[in-house]
């Protein structure tokens, strides 16, 4: 299954097809592998039940099966990277055989088998369906809506935030414990043109302190709370104070002081 050439066909966008795909692959109604596979994958979807009965049944097939039970755990459950060549040497048949015994329980739907392949393989996993038979789980639905809003409100609170240095942004955002900044940002540039002297930065952050001393407040809360300096003069000095960890940004994008300020700088 070629996704480019599927999407360039019916004119559909790539990442929306990818994302289609990946939703029924949670579904349950089909298996998605994007690349060549460097292992066979094996699911068993009948029951344990019908398997026993088909192995009283063929007892020609029950050395194969046994030693997949035994080799592999979750097949049951879902698919499993399968090694024919270790499956042939423990079960004294030949590779070629092992293949064919797969592919032939595979086409009578007791195994599901996917062959080492060269190319993305789609799979269906459960009998194909007509679009208005194709319900979806709504806690899945819900799971990647809000995931998608989580993301987009990272996005926007990465470009909103004038106060942080870009890339100590992002690397936190990546699980990077206290970073450096970078000195070459947007935000580290225009932190770099404004000059306060002490008693400026003093009369400001006093304000600030005394503002967050009642609680929580979001950037635009506390700019417009400060009196008798410029909006770009009060944001530099919250950058400080940001970058010094004397204010503390909570998850929900508010600031709080968080120790007494030490003027020594």
């Amino acid at each position: 299954f070629n996704i480019v050439d599927f999407s360039n066909h019916y004119e559909f966008n790539l990442m929306e097809v990818y994302s289609a795909i990946r939703f029924l692959e949670k579904e349950g109604f089909l298996y998605y592998n994007p690349s060549a596979g460097q292992f066979s994958k094996l699911f068993i979807p009948s029951t344990k039940e019908e398997l026993y009965r088909y192995l009283v049944e063929n007892p020609g097939s029950d050395r194969l099966l046994k030693e997949l039970l035994r080799s592999y755990a979750g097949l049951f459950t879902d698919y499993v990277n399968i090694n024919e060549s270790q499956l042939a040497k423990r079960t004294g048949m030949a590779k070629e055989d092992v293949v064919k015994k797969l592919t032939f329980l595979d086409k009578i739907k007791l195994i599901s088998y996917i062959p080492i392949k060269t190319k993305p393989q789609l799979v269906y996993v459960t009998e194909r369906l007509n679009v208005s038979n194709i319900l979806f789980s709504k806690e899945n639905y819900r799971i990647l809506k809000e995931a998608a809003e989580l993301r987009l409100q990272n996005l926007l609170d990465f470009i909103n935030n004038s106060l942080e240095c870009r890339s100590r942004q992002l690397l936190s955002y990546f699980g990077e414990k206290q970073p450096k900044r970078c000195g070459i940002c947007d935000v580290c540039l225009a932190k770099n043109k404004t000059e306060l002297n002490k008693i400026e930065f003093s009369s400001i952050s006093d304000q600030v302190k005394n503002i967050l001393a009642n609680g929580p407040k979001h950037l635009y809360e506390l700019v417009s709370a400060v009196h008798g300096f410029h909006e770009e003069d009060i944001i530099a000095v919250l950058r400080w104070l940001l970058d010094h960890k004397q204010i503390i940004r909570n998850k929900d994008e508010t600031l709080r002081w968080y120790e007494q300020l030490d003027m020594s700088f």
